[in-house]
Parts: structure tokens; sequence; C-alpha cells
């Protein structure tokens, strides 16, 4: 079971860092909103948390649940017991 989680889990962290770290490049885009002042750093969280949600929204759509966390290990077998 673990050798299918453990790419699906670092498949979901690199899906969370890279949305955060896409909030990197308004400070290219915008630097006079986007800067290293309290509020241009609060803007800045607030868009790399929104990225990172995104992110993971977007992961688990992709990969839903890694095979044997149902006690399946074939997805067909799965898609054929949900309906």
């Amino acid at each position: 079971m673990w050798t299918s989680v453990k790419p699906w889990l670092a498949g979901l962290v690199h899906a969370v860092v890279s949305g955060a770290a896409n909030a990197a490049a308004a400070m290219f885009a915008d630097p006079s909103h986007f800067n290293t002042t309290p509020e241009g750093l609060l803007a800045l969280s607030k868009m790399a948390l929104a990225g990172a949600i995104i992110g993971l929204v977007m992961y688990l759509r992709q990969s839903p649940v890694p095979p044997g966390w149902d006690g399946t290990t074939d997805r067909r077998k799965r898609e054929d017991n949900s309906t």
C-alpha cells in the first residue's frame, strides 16, 4: 500500500508548493503592491495560500485516491463497486 501512497503524497506536496510559489511572480508583475512591507507581505501570503489551495484541489481532481486505500488495488474494481 505504501508504494502507491508515497508518490501520491509527494505529488500532493509538489502541487501545493508549486501553487504557492506562483505567488512570487506577483512581485515581478506589480512590485508597488506586492512588496516587503507588512501590507505587501500580507497580500502576497494571501495570494500564496490561494495558489496552494488551487494546486491542492487540481491535484486531487487528477489523482483523487491512490490505489489500495479502499482495499482494492485495481481501479476498475473500485469503479465497478461504486455503482
